[in-house]
């Protein structure tokens, strides 16, 4: 029978990635935050949904950083049947 509970009060994360990445993020303007740390200000608040929160958020920037330069993939016949004949 358990007798404690235990409640998170703070996280903290770091992501790690390439130069070349932090540098385009740099040079357009993109948020590259690569680590976060929080601590609670209340012991009621929902620690548990920040960091999923602030998660979502490095997800959404990382997205926006790949996506921003989205080109249409050119893709001619002769790729068509290599891509094919690869089964």
């Amino acid at each position: 029978m358990p007798y404690q509970k235990h409640a998170p009060v703070s996280f903290s994360f770091h992501l790690q990635c390439s130069d070349e990445i932090l540098q385009y993020a740099r040079e357009n303007s993109i948020p590259h935050h690569c680590s976060q740390t929080y601590v609670a200000s209340r012991e009621d608040e929902d620690v548990a949904q920040k960091f999923v929160g602030s998660i979502e958020k490095v997800v959404e920037n990382i997205s926006n950083l790949f996506l921003k330069d989205e080109q249409p993939m050119v893709f001619t016949e002769k790729d068509e049947r290599k891509f094919n004949s690869a089964y």
